[in-house]
């Protein structure tokens, strides 16, 4: 008799048990529910639905939703926010409540030249959004992506603009990453080539591909001087240089 009492026990609190599949965490730590209105996805990022995305066919909101909550888990609540404001741009400009590869070109039509990158900033969300598998984005669709040819967006504006968000770090944010960085080195947290590889990138701002082709032999020590202080040379090879020779470019460390 007590068995069976056990036994409807831990029935009853399986039944119970529900796995909400639908609450994700942001990259940044925060958890938000894929089918509320709105995410907030960090202490300064909230994506809210208005009443213009709720509005579309609920089968597509269903899979923008999922893909999007997918952006949102992998890359910063910043870039999140941006691709749903392109997309909700895009369906006010063309008052769609569906999208297939001729909301795109309209949607390409209407805009003028100095927002056509608006869609080239989609295009990425849209290939990922077919791969994921959620219904919404056609092969149709994708194939007329494929063949755009879409201008990329003003270079340099966060940056002259001082932009809090996508612009340059100020002096405290860079004080702030070294601390963090030795930190984080000195308790065994990264390894060496992490440590010396971040630290390149913020003292040269060098693309990647011109870091990894970085040798031993390109930092250059100089005998210590008068002074008794040795210096320090980094030659940074040059990726993008046309005719196939291996330029370089030298730094005082």
């Amino acid at each position: 008799m007590i068995e069976k009492m056990h036994m409807q026990i831990k029935q009853d609190m399986k039944s119970n048990t529900v796995f909400d599949s639908s609450l994700k965490v942001s990259k940044d730590g925060y958890s938000f529910d894929v089918d509320s209105h709105k995410w907030k996805l960090n202490k300064d990022v909230t994506i809210s639905f208005m009443p213009d995305i709720l509005a579309i066919q609920p089968k597509l909101l269903e899979g923008f939703r999922n893909s999007l909550s997918i952006y949102a888990q992998e890359l910063s609540a910043l870039y999140t926010l941006n691709i749903y404001s392109r997309f909700q741009r895009m369906i006010r400009d063309t008052q769609s409540t569906s999208i297939d590869e001729y909301t795109l070109l309209n949607w390409n039509a209407i805009l003028d030249d100095e927002h056509k990158y608006y869609l080239g900033s989609l295009r990425a969300f849209f290939f990922s959004w077919h791969e994921y598998g959620f219904f919404g984005v056609t092969n149709e669709m994708v194939n007329v992506l494929e063949k755009l040819t879409i201008p990329g967006g003003p270079k340099g504006v966060a940056v002259a603009n001082r932009c809090s968000y996508s612009g340059a770090f100020t002096d405290n944010e860079y004080t702030a990453i070294n601390l963090e960085l030795i930190r984080l080195f000195k308790e065994g947290s990264i390894c060496l080539p992490t440590y010396a590889y971040v630290n390149t990138v913020q003292a040269t701002a060098y693309r990647p591909e011109n870091i990894r082709q970085l040798k031993a032999v390109d930092l250059i020590i100089k005998k210590p001087s008068c002074k008794g202080v040795e210096s320090y040379t980094l030659n940074l090879p040059k990726a993008k240089v046309r005719g196939g020779t291996l330029e370089f470019s030298s730094i005082q460390l």
